[in-house]
């Protein structure tokens, strides 16, 4: 059975807090099993991606160096897809063939900010008299991303490739029910040749190991996908220090059909939208 640790500072590191049970929804069986990081080691997360962060280790990297470990990551997703979709599979309870194009997507935003590393400018602007003002681009900082159960791997790489592009340290922080490929796609990432602490993963629920990162001063720029409750509690953490938050909110809608609509097709999209991630091909 497969047991799902923290990374931290280039090291794997058993958690410091309670165990939970990985579930495959299709089946009901257990999988595997996570530790759970505990605010110490939240902040522990935090301090090596700052340290990570100050010392220039990637922010500071060449571009070209970089790019290269982006295009080196969207390779290895590639090259790794029947793993990473299998595991996602068994985790989250989408079927196969709409997996298959989420690892695609991965690999594809990986590529798609490589590319954006050669097309970023600095900028001037004529002001009064003789003055000029100067606009560059820099990385925030140490940035907390936290990541969904339903679509983990392209999900995560969709918050994962733009700021590591930028050259930003990092603390992700999955779901705890799809830690499995998660972490996977995380070792991929910093085999790719990330420095020791750029990119750093913990564990847990959110009321212990997603309110300690989301509370945690270090943390100069949140992204969050998932639900308006956690994300309430995420923006408002945030909030109180005055940090920056990217918030991508989900539940459960409403269908509407009107009274022109083609039934059958309606009948079948909607069945789709519910039933997709939950173990039931259509």
């Amino acid at each position: 059975m497969t047991t799902v640790s923290q990374w931290i500072n280039g090291e794997d590191v058993p958690g410091d807090g309670g165990a939970l049970d990985i579930i495959n929804p299709a089946t009901a069986e257990t999988i595997g099993r996570l530790t759970e990081a505990g605010p110490e080691q939240v902040a522990e997360a935090v301090a090596a991606a700052r340290r990570s962060f100050d010392d220039g280790v990637w922010a500071h990297a060449p571009m070209p160096e970089r790019r290269a470990v982006m295009r080196r990551v969207a390779e290895a997703i590639r090259d790794n897809a029947d793993e990473l979709r299998d595991l996602q599979v068994v985790e989250c309870g989408m079927v196969r063939k709409d997996v298959d194009r989420q690892m695609t997507t991965a690999a594809d935003w990986f590529d798609f900010f490589a590319d954006f590393l050669g097309q970023e400018r600095g900028e001037t602007y004529r002001q009064f008299g003789t003055a000029t003002a100067l606009v560059d681009r820099e990385p925030i900082g140490v940035c907390g991303l936290f990541t969904p159960w339903n679509v983990p791997v392209s999900l995560t790489a969709i918050k994962l490739a733009p700021a590591l592009a930028a050259g930003n340290s990092v603390v992700l922080k999955p779901s705890e029910e799809t830690p499995i490929v998660t972490r996977r796609l995380a070792d991929l990432a910093n085999e790719g040749g990330l420095p020791a602490g750029v990119l750093n993963y913990v564990n847990g629920r959110g009321a212990t190991t997603g309110a300690a990162l989301a509370e945690n001063p270090g943390v100069d720029m949140v992204s969050f996908t998932g639900g308006h409750v956690g994300g309430t509690a995420v923006a408002v953490a945030a909030a109180r220090r005055h940090a920056p938050c990217v918030m991508e909110l989900g539940g459960k809608s409403a269908t509407l059909v009107f009274e022109d609509a083609d039934l059958d097709a309606a009948l079948v999209g909607a069945s789709r939208m519910i039933y997709a991630a939950n173990g039931e091909a259509l």
